[in-house]
């Protein structure tokens, strides 16, 4: 698993397994789920809305920062994964 968090640009924070592509979109996710922060509390909801699609394409433009979750996000994904 090469699991990542990325920034988009909308501001959310979304917890996945990454894929690099070659071309654009440059990005294949999969497991997406979207980090909610509620007061220290995280949370994670699936990602995208409104779809029963696991993974989604998504354009290197759409993305601020790709970075490597803590011991304690990592943890906490891949219960939310696995439920």
């Amino acid at each position: 698993m090469n699991l990542h968090v990325i920034e988009l640009i909308n501001g959310a924070i979304v917890v996945a397994d990454v894929e690099e592509l070659e071309e654009e979109p440059s990005c294949f996710l999969k497991n997406c789920r979207e980090l909610i922060d509620t007061d220290g509390t995280i949370t994670f909801r699936k990602w995208p809305l409104y779809t029963d699609e696991t993974g989604t394409l998504i354009y290197s433009n759409r993305i601020l920062t790709i970075s490597t979750p803590s011991d304690e996000v990592e943890s906490l994904y891949k219960k939310s994964i696995n439920s």
